[in-house]
């Protein structure tokens, strides 16, 4: 059974990195806010996990005082890796898989790069 959920959170990630960048930030950022008012326990954990994250990235550059285009552009960035690894881990949870089953297929795929 792990195996195949491994199969499938593969096929998934390939999947992810094969969308348009805007499109899968714009289906992603619909089911974030479908998410928000969900009570299932995983739905909250994506939505607080991603807004902790995000935040926590606006807070460093903004303290770092980078130019208004500059930030605009890694925003941008991050907020796609952000979403990635968000849609990723979040389907993995639902095939009842633990992060240190796949951490390394994602490293790999990730690994200081964004589509």
């Amino acid at each position: 059974m792990i195996k195949e959920n491994l199969a499938k959170l593969s096929d998934f990630i390939n999947e992810v990195e094969n969308q348009k960048p805007i499109d899968f930030l714009y289906k992603q950022m619909k089911k974030l806010e479908e998410n928000i008012g969900s009570d299932s326990l995983g739905s909250k954990l994506d939505t607080n996990n991603f807004s902790i994250e995000l935040n926590s990235f606006l807070n460093f550059y903004k303290k770092k005082g980078v130019p208004d285009e500059e930030l605009i552009f890694e925003i941008y960035q991050r907020l796609l890796l952000l979403t990635k690894n968000n849609a990723i881990h979040s389907y993995a949870y639902s095939l009842g898989l633990k992060p240190s089953l796949y951490k390394d297929e994602m490293r790999l795929l990730f690994k200081g790069k964004t589509k």
